[in-house]
């Protein structure tokens, strides 16, 4: 999913759109290239495959704005539910099945607009706006937004390490 930002806006949300736009396209690009056998590729030690990195990314996103953030119920556990997979995070990790890449990038798409959608909803004042971030206690919404946003960008990082350690190119830039 893309989102057209106005790159000459100069709030604090517009800011935020922009960056999550960035930190989006950096994880798509990340996966845009590869197979399902790539995707799911178990490498050597204690790493997650691709699939389960770009899961976690998108669960995490889904967990701070649909649950944290806008009290909404996440949208994971009713496609998990329907694929058969783990409905929690924890029993992802440790899911030994492969997980089809579409499958994700389509779920991607759906919290990608479920973000854009809540950002346009709010305004900068809302950003000091505190709500229980369900793992750090009562957090503000602007130092979730930041940290979520990292968050996402080091997991294409992490994805990009995982294809170089396969051989393949990371970014296509």
């Amino acid at each position: 999913m893309t989102m057209e930002v106005n790159s000459s806006e100069t709030t604090a949300i517009a800011q935020a759109k922009q960056q999550f736009a960035l930190c989006f396209g950096l994880l798509a690009l990340s996966v845009q290239d590869l197979t399902d056998e790539q995707y799911n590729w178990q490498p050597e030690g204690t790493c997650n495959p691709i699939a389960k990195t770009d899961a976690h990314a998108s669960l995490a996103l889904d967990f701070y704005f649909n649950g944290a953030m806008r009290n909404e119920p996440l949208i994971w556990p009713t496609i998990a539910t329907a694929q058969d997979l783990p409905t929690d995070m924890a029993s992802l990790w440790g899911y030994k099945q492969p997980i089809p890449q579409k499958l994700i990038r389509d779920y991607s798409d759906k919290v990608q607009g479920a973000v854009f959608s809540y950002l346009e909803s709010i305004r900068d004042s809302d950003l000091i706006r505190e709500v229980d971030s369900r793992l750090w206690g009562k957090r503000p919404i602007g130092f979730l937004l930041q940290m979520i946003s990292s968050h996402t960008a080091f997991h294409a990082g992490e994805i990009s390490t995982l294809k170089g350690i396969q051989g393949l190119k990371g970014q296509p830039f």
